[in-house]
């Protein structure tokens, strides 16, 4: 804390103490930034990390074909809307609700409450990058 009172730091280390208590995995974005040995993105204008969201799509979705998983992932990373809020709104609501597919499936689900099942993480801030 400062004079002023809390920091930006205290306010960080606190959010990421309150989600890993709730089951989300906390990392540092350090780590997983491109680049790095374990580097989970080409380039900081991916603010997806696919591999985790196709791999948690075929964890709830076991019994989907791969093309409805991939129709599901393109949903969830291009979500319709013409400006940022919107895109958010719908992104929300696919989360929520599962996203309906063009297969013989109905629905795929993407069950977000559930920790061990979704992809539920959070970054340390990371300085100095792009």
């Amino acid at each position: 804390m400062t004079e002023r009172g809390v920091t930006e730091s205290v306010v960080e280390q606190a959010a990421l103490a309150w989600l890993e208590s709730s089951g989300w995995s906390v990392l540092n974005g350090a780590d997983i930034a491109p680049g790095e040995l374990a580097a989970e993105r080409d380039d900081y204008a991916q603010v997806v990390l696919a591999g985790r969201l196709r791999d948690a799509l075929a964890r709830v979705n076991s019994q989907l074909p791969a093309e409805a998983l991939d129709d599901a992932f393109r949903k969830l990373i291009r979500p319709e809307g013409v400006d940022p809020l919107t895109r958010n709104r719908t992104l929300h609501r696919l989360i929520v609700d599962g996203v309906t597919l063009n297969t013989a499936m109905a629905s795929a689900r993407f069950a977000a409450h559930k920790p061990e099942s979704s992809i539920s993480i959070a970054l340390r801030a990371m300085t100095g990058w792009p």
